[in-house]
């Protein structure tokens, strides 16, 4: 395989997975929101992976293809020509704590009912412990916090991690047959042995 051909599969992977987020966020807006500007940033990021196309974006949102090229005019995108004309890329925004305390706020907020059972279940402590994490993570780039402060918290979120794939390896583990994980696990060892690794 060229490395032309890599970059292309690339391509084609980045933009599938654009129209899919695009499709996903138009399904859930009026939970999400379009004020939010999250559907719009999808469109954008479509645009800018190289689907170009307002018709195919228009499809994708579940809507038509003027208010595609007016959420995309909002974010600075001259869509009219339908070529490359528009920015190279996304407008860079450095990602904020405050944003990731709001993510970790909602994560934390859905799961907290379904870890205060008696058994709760892999798939809501995989969640709850994402959500900390989330707010660890908040910490750690936060750049009002000291540096002891944030290595603390970095240190706790790799273990809030670690604690929240143990869940979901049981989460999926539930889904195989004694049998079927024991030949995922060897097939992974000999995969392993065959890599080198």
């Amino acid at each position: 395989m060229t490395t032309s051909s890599v970059g292309s599969s690339t391509s084609a992977v980045a933009r599938a997975a654009c129209l899919a987020a695009v499709t996903e966020l138009a399904a859930r807006s009026d939970e999400c929101g379009r004020a939010a500007g999250a559907l719009g940033e999808a469109l954008a990021a479509a645009w800018w992976v190289g689907v170009r196309d307002l018709e195919v974006l228009a499809q994708a949102a579940g809507c038509t293809a003027e208010q595609v090229g007016a959420e995309l005019v909002a974010l600075g995108v001259d869509a009219s020509s339908g070529t490359l004309d528009g920015p190279a890329g996304p407008r860079f925004a450095a990602l904020r704590a405050a944003d990731v305390r709001l993510l970790a706020t909602v994560a934390e907020t859905i799961s907290r009912p379904a870890v205060l059972t008696a058994e709760p279940g892999p798939a809501a402590e995989a969640l709850w412990q994402l959500g900390v994490g989330l707010a660890r993570l908040a910490e750690v780039i936060d750049p009002g916090a000291d540096g002891e402060h944030a290595t603390q918290m970095a240190d706790d979120l790799v273990c809030r991690l670690r604690e929240a794939l143990v869940h979901v390896h049981a989460l999926a583990a539930g889904r195989y047959t004694r049998e079927e994980l024991a030949a995922k696990a060897q097939q992974e060892d000999a995969d392993r042995v065959g890599g080198g690794e």
